[in-house]
Formats: structure tokens, sequence, C-alpha cells
């Protein structure tokens, strides 16, 4: 995943996926941030004995929690550390022990590391994405609270 291309979203995903976070970032939709990863696992489904599909889904949420974290960066103007600790985002590690991985500890250093295991790739980014919209909803409500 460190490659900056996407290899199972294609274009027209990215282009929904990137959509999705711009209603929710810019207000033009209204969605429960526990809400995003739902409407992402619609655009992204599992078809059975096919892995490519659970690639597809893995890399997609990625890219959703990408997205997000960036515009968190740009329009908060906060720094990496403060998006951290106030959308409690947690290591790889953590996610490994929480949902009881049978693969070796080794495969997760990393965000890079994702596709080795999608399953707990896909609990971590889904509480990413929930966290991160929170922090960013929660950002909007207290900018307009102010302005008045």
């Amino acid at each position: 995943m460190r490659n900056k291309g996407l290899h199972y979203v294609n274009p027209r995903l990215s282009k929904q996926i990137s959509e999705l976070v711009d209603q929710v970032s810019n207000g033009s939709i209204r969605l429960k941030p526990d809400e995003i990863p739902y409407r992402l696992k619609k655009m992204l489904p599992i078809e059975k004995m096919r892995r490519e599909t659970v690639c597809r889904r893995v890399e997609g949420y990625f890219h959703a929690s990408n997205l997000l974290f960036e515009k968190l960066m740009e329009n908060r103007r906060k720094d990496r550390k403060q998006i951290i600790d106030k959308a409690k985002l947690k290591p790889m590690g953590y996610y490994h022990y929480f949902t009881g991985s049978r693969e070796p500890a080794d495969y997760l250093k990393t965000r890079d590391d994702l596709l080795n295991d999608p399953s707990t790739a896909l609990v971590k980014l889904s509480n990413d994405i929930i966290g991160m919209a929170c922090l960013l909803t929660d950002t909007e409500k207290t900018e307009i609270e102010l302005e008045f």
C-alpha cells in the first residue's frame, strides 16, 4: 500500500469514495460517522471465493481513511498528533490482539501491511474512519457555534 496508485480500486470507484468523503466534509450529506463504513461496504461488495474483492474493500477503506485524514489536516489546521489523539486512532498491533488474529504479529507492523490480514485491517480502518468522521463533524459544530 506504500505505492501511491490504487491497485484494486478502479478510478470510477475511487471517485465515488472521494465524493462521499467530500460530501461528508462539506456537510452536503448528513450521515452519522458510523454510517460511513456501511456506505463504503455497499460500494465495495465482497464476492465469495474472490480474494481481489476483499483486497478492493481494504484498499477502498484505506483510500477513504487517507482522504478523511487529509481533509482534517487541511481544513482544520491541526497537526498529525492532535488528529491521532482526538480521533483515538490506535496502532495496528492493538487490532491484531483485539480481533484475535492468527496471523503472525510481524505481518501487521504498519499500515502498508493491511493486505496481509484483511479482517484485522477492515476493523482498524472502520474504526479510523468513524473516529476521523466524528472529529470532522465535531470540529464543524464547534466552528459554527463560535460564529454565533
